[in-house]
């Protein structure tokens, strides 16, 4: 055991940084998290690329947005802040904190009021229903931003730790969905808040993830140097804070992750169901082409079920409320809105010789031409 002791102590003791490395990552970190024009330019630019990457659905441009945005330094520089008992650090990373994340908000709902014809993307869905991975990918993207600032040999790492922890395009659509609750979209009002509260929720998760990630690797590079209890009480005060603040969005986090595998198996069920009918009730050639499954409506106390199916072959009035019967038994009360296209299926077996052999077209008659 005192072997095993000694190589975990001389594993901690070649990762931490010398005076010099420490003194030039701070100085770095303290001058990223600074407020500046740069810094204010590349928010506005990342929050507008990032706005209309969200409503015209693009995933590059999104990607785009991620490495513009700096919102990762001036959390570093809070974290840095809390172990190194800065508070000048430590409130200058807050204020520029602060500031950027009202620009991007800012941003995202003017954009949400401009942009006519608005419709919510795949890309603005896809970030209003954060679960407790958000929270591992925010502590893992967090660690890496920590390391790679502090650490010039891994600077490399900062570019993919920005993509992985994803601030600026949940905040924009936190922006957005400000401005559809206010009435930038009347048909969208009852989601608007849902969209609003996921989205904020999964920003805020990652902050306090990033934060709490980094706070660990700069101890453990020893950036920490506390000289009397006095520190160390302000020093632990902090960090229970921070881990505080992780702890309590994990709550809300894992009611997300249950809604999301719920709702999984769900659509799992009905997807099911829809091409077992389509293909036993009307015809072999059916096919389900697309179909979508509600969130419940407490005002008409049912979910909707929209399908559209491609037939030779088209239902009967029983079959659809057969359909429907089926699905409220794994589903509970719903209405069916189903649409049937009519298609021609058309059979040729390959015959010997029909490679070379081409059927005569029968020669139109005047009428016909």
């Amino acid at each position: 055991m005192e072997g095993y002791g000694d190589s975990v102590r001389r594993f901690r003791a070649s990762l931490f940084l010398s005076e010099e490395e420490q003194k030039s990552a701070q100085e770095s970190i303290a001058d990223n998290a600074r407020l500046s024009f740069e810094y204010l330019l590349f928010i506005v630019l990342s929050a507008v690329v990032a706005t209309l990457g969200l409503i015209t659905n693009s995933a590059p441009v999104i990607i785009g947005a991620m490495v513009l945005a700096p919102l990762m330094s001036p959390v570093l520089g809070i974290s840095l802040g809390v172990v190194r008992g800065d508070l000048s650090l430590l409130g200058r990373g807050l204020k520029t904190l602060f500031l950027g994340l009202l620009i991007g908000f800012a941003i995202a709902s003017i954009a949400a009021w401009l942009i006519p014809e608005f419709l919510i993307t795949d890309e603005i869905k896809g970030r209003t229903h954060p679960t407790l991975y958000d929270l591992f990918i925010g502590m893992a993207a967090g660690a890496g931003g920590a390391m790679g600032q502090a650490r010039r040999s891994v600077a490399g790492v900062l570019p993919g730790a920005a993509i992985a922890v994803s601030l600026m395009p949940p905040l924009c659509v936190t922006g957005i969905s400000f401005a559809l609750m206010l009435g930038a979209a009347e048909s969208l009002e009852g989601s608007a808040f849902a969209m609003f509260y996921g989205s904020a929720l999964l920003w805020i998760a990652n902050l306090a993830a990033i934060n709490l990630a980094a706070i660990s690797i700069f101890v453990l590079l020893g950036f920490r140097q506390i000289r009397h209890d006095e520190e160390i009480k302000h020093f632990r005060r902090r960090v229970t804070l921070s881990a505080f603040l992780v702890i309590l969005l994990v709550f809300p986090l894992v009611a997300f992750l249950q809604n999301t595998i719920q709702r999984s198996r769900e659509e799992r069920v009905a997807r099911n169901i829809l091409t077992s009918f389509a293909h036993d009730a009307l015809d072999e050639d059916a096919q389900l082409v697309s179909f979508r499954l509600g969130s419940f409506d407490p005002r008409e106390g049912v979910r909707y079920v929209i399908c559209t199916i491609s037939s030779p072959a088209l239902p009967e009035r029983i079959d659809a409320i057969d359909l429907r019967k089926q699905l409220e038994q794994e589903l509970g009360p719903i209405e069916l809105r189903m649409t049937v296209n009519p298609v021609n299926v058309y059979r040729e077996k390959y015959r010997e010789g029909s490679i070379s052999e081409r059927p005569k077209r029968r020669p139109k008659t005047e009428d016909e031409q």
